[in-house]
């Protein structure tokens, strides 16, 4: 079984799902303006990943969104119109400093989103595993 290296911690919000970066990975101001940073949501094996790539290809990374990760937590974030996605990272030489990037799904891209949340919940526990472990066996495949 292959994982995805523990560099992101997922919190969903009642406005947003917040995609929060450990700094232990990622180099201080990663997040500032001048640095480009882009978001695409792929749909592998019926499971939706955001990818987010940067400037400097080494801290590209995806985050695979499964919906029994949510299942009893706040989900008012996928119920939106419009789906906000927030990269986070906290600047450790200045404490209490927050950066904070946003991505603004579209309508359609929203409504592709959540039905492939909801369509997981018909696959078996098996089933989904084993596409996570295909999607991290193939995971630079999808950082391309």
């Amino acid at each position: 079984m292959s994982t995805q290296p523990d560099i992101t911690r997922l919190q969903p919000t009642p406005d947003s799902l917040n995609v929060i970066l450990k700094n232990t990975h990622f180099r201080d101001g990663i997040l500032d303006a001048v640095n480009k940073v882009q978001l695409s949501v792929d749909y592998a094996l019926e499971l939706p990943l955001l990818v987010f790539k940067f400037s400097e290809p080494y801290y590209d990374f995806l985050e695979i969104l499964k919906f029994e990760n949510f299942a009893g937590i706040n989900q008012e974030w996928l119920e939106k119109e419009q789906i906000l996605i927030k990269l986070i990272s906290s600047d450790v030489s200045i404490a209490d400093k927050l950066t904070t990037r946003e991505f603004l799904l579209s309508i359609d891209a929203s409504v592709h989103l959540r039905n492939h949340m909801h369509i997981q919940k018909q696959l078996s526990q098996t089933q989904i595993r084993e596409r996570e472990d295909d999607i991290y066996l193939n995971y630079n495949q999808f950082l391309k």
